[in-house]
């Protein structure tokens, strides 16, 4: 609203700013978000008797994506295009860090067990079991604060499975940061032990994305990335349910539409061989039959 008076925006001027928000590809529930927000400030000017009525309480808000909708435009990386971005991502300039920066190991770190942007900068050494090889998704940074409330019940109570990749650069990772006991966070800025500016990793993302010549998706695609990967492998859909704390079957169900297993295109391969085979033999006959 810039530096309008409170008691000068109307009903208007929400929506307007709704429409701003829309276009800069917010999703959304993200811009629910927002004007959930502002709605709550105008209720507390209300309160102090600072306007009269709430110009956000009647503004039009862009629908819910409902569970289940597949997301035409639903992006992801191969495995070949997120080693061929992970590969060339250097030591930080500013403050120079071990080999397998803090850079590298988010991205690795995100695409390979599918945490959410905001469980990744809350995760801390401690979440991580190392015997069982898994993350226990406990705390979440989410604008400036951290919480032990995850997106959903499920999200807040489950545990993610490690690759071994993960497990051993992780591991390296933990001997050569300057935070590395239990309460510390696993990806905290170098100086200040604080997570990582969200803006900034996602911007720098993109650049990464651009410099190793393959589409540049979201950070947030590279949950994508590994729940599509998971879903190709032919995991049961219960199980990635699991492990990316989705509240319903139907949100999940949507990766095996852009991903399908090779087992699949392997059995519509052999079905489209006998179809074939029989319209060979099938024009066969009706050319003996016309030469006849």
């Amino acid at each position: 609203m810039g530096d309008r008076v409170c008691e000068d925006v109307t009903l208007r001027d929400v929506e307007a700013f709704t429409v701003a928000l829309m276009h800069k590809e917010l999703a959304p529930t993200s811009v629910r978000n927002v004007l959930s927000y502002l709605h709550a400030v105008f209720e507390l000017a209300v309160a102090h008797e600072a306007r009269v009525d709430n110009p956000g309480r009647h503004a039009a808000k862009p629908q819910r994506r409902r569970a289940g909708d597949i997301n035409p435009d639903l992006q992801f990386l191969s495995v070949a295009e997120l080693e061929a971005v992970i590969r060339p991502i250097p030591d930080e300039v500013v403050y120079p860090e071990p080999a397998r920066t803090r850079k590298r190991m988010v991205v690795l770190t995100a695409a390979m067990t599918g945490l959410r942007q905001s469980e990744l900068l809350g995760l801390r050494w401690k979440d991580i079991d190392w015997g069982a090889q898994r993350i226990r998704v406990r705390n979440t940074y989410v604008r400036g604060e951290h919480s032990g409330d995850g997106k959903s019940d499920r999200s807040a109570r489950r545990s993610v499975p490690m690759a071994d990749r993960v497990v051993a650069e992780l591991g390296c990772w933990s001997t050569r940061t300057a935070y590395g006991t239990a309460e510390d966070l696993v990806f905290a800025r170098p100086l200040t032990g604080m997570p990582p500016d969200r803006t900034k990793l996602s911007r720098r993302f993109k650049k990464a994305c651009a410099d190793a010549g393959v589409q540049v998706i979201r950070f947030h695609e590279l949950r994508h990335t590994f729940a599509t990967t998971l879903a190709a492998s032919g995991l049961p859909l219960r199980a990635l349910q699991e492990f990316v704390g989705h509240a319903d079957i139907k949100t999940t169900q949507i990766y095996g539409h852009y991903a399908p297993s090779p087992h699949e295109v392997e059995m519509v391969n052999r079905a489209l061989q006998v179809m074939c085979s029989g319209g060979e033999r099938a024009s066969s006959r009706i050319g003996a039959d016309s030469g006849s």
